[in-house]
């Protein structure tokens, strides 16, 4: 039977789209299908979720990155000591008829490395498709399946000639992102995207004296469970979303309780309506410090409609991206594109 093999980035810190790939491989092999997870970094562990997985090196990866590296990075990397490579992961031989999970911006890449296996596009992130180096690179290679997480996702996939895409759409984990039952005055965010404009907006909360009574937290590089505590205990979450494919963290923050206030980041769009948040306008800063500013205000004399405003974005988001859509969705797109092999 064939496998499904999904490549994951050798990075150091939590990161969305690398999350769901470890739970998708994780409820895939719940429900009998052989998934792995394989990377090009060498002794690379994934330890930000609460049960961690054996990710296996294959060397064809590296080898098609060298290849891709100009005559000085090779000489380079070849002048590093070879790093030691745990013998749980060593030896992962893949096999012709496994299926290569692919992320959009690893395509060229996994293509060289994997030239004859099926391969199946995963669309997290819409940017990607706005590239035309990238898009003159993979509009020529052959794809056995596309698949997208959200609507942007699909809507973008579509508009850059791939064709209508498969559907598994995200889930939160309401048993870990759900409100607290006491809320801290505390306003939590994370700064991995535009790090200098959230500096700009800390600064200025300290500064003009009017939050003072508020914790400012930050959120950053801390495993799931951590960081799903901080907005448990948070009554207020800042969102710098910015060319998301759909934005986890305002979304989790909605499920645990929040008032959401920030951009959507476009892929934010379909959850982060202003009946259950509020969202400020693409990039203007102070908009969003004087809306904050404000929030808080007005929790201070009478939290009743943002106290309602935050229970409802719990519910929508606990009801609308729930796990069993996604464990139905799941299993019914990676049973088709296995079937769909099976008949080849």
């Amino acid at each position: 039977m064939s496998r499904f093999l999904f490549y994951v980035p050798g990075v150091s810190r939590p990161v969305g789209g690398v999350n769901v790939i470890f739970e998708w491989i994780a409820l895939l092999r719940q429900n009998g299908f052989e998934a792995e997870p394989i990377t090009d970094a060498v002794d690379f562990s994934y330890d930000f979720l609460e049960q961690s997985q054996t990710v296996y090196h294959v060397p064809a990866i590296g080898r098609a990155v060298r290849s891709r590296q100009s005559f000085k990075a090779r000489l380079k990397n070849l002048a590093r000591p070879a790093p030691w490579q745990p013998a749980a992961k060593a030896g992962f031989a893949v096999r012709p008829d496994d299926i290569i999970v692919m992320p959009e911006y690893a395509v060229p890449l996994l293509v060289a490395a994997f030239p004859e296996n099926p391969r199946v596009m995963l669309v997290q992130t819409y940017p990607w498709l706005l590239r035309d180096d990238w898009l003159k690179r993979v509009r020529t290679v052959r794809l056995d399946a596309v698949v997208a997480t959200s609507e942007i996702c699909a809507g973008m996939t579509e508009m850059a000639g791939f064709g209508v895409p498969l559907r598994v759409p995200l889930a939160i984990d309401s048993a870990m992102f759900h409100p607290g039952d006491v809320k801290k005055r505390q306003i939590s965010y994370m700064p991995r995207k535009r790090r200098s404009e959230v500096e700009l907006v800390v600064k200025a909360l300290r500064d003009r004296g009017r939050v003072t009574d508020f914790d400012v937290v930050e959120i950053d590089g801390l495993p799931q469970p951590q960081a799903a505590e901080i907005l448990r205990e948070s009554l207020i979450f800042l969102a710098f979303s910015h060319a998301e494919g759909f934005g986890l963290p305002p979304a989790e923050a909605m499920a645990a309780g929040c008032i959401v206030i920030g951009f959507t980041g476009v892929g934010g769009d379909e959850f982060f309506s202003p009946d259950i948040s509020i969202p400020i306008s693409d990039g203007n800063l102070p908009a969003m410090v004087r809306m904050i500013e404000q929030v808080v205000a007005e929790y201070r004399n009478d939290p009743m409609r943002l106290d309602a405003m935050r229970h409802q974005a719990a519910q929508h988001i606990r009801r609308n991206y729930d796990d069993a859509a996604r464990r139905r969705a799941l299993f019914d797109v990676f049973g088709q594109i296995r079937d769909k092999r099976k008949v080849a």
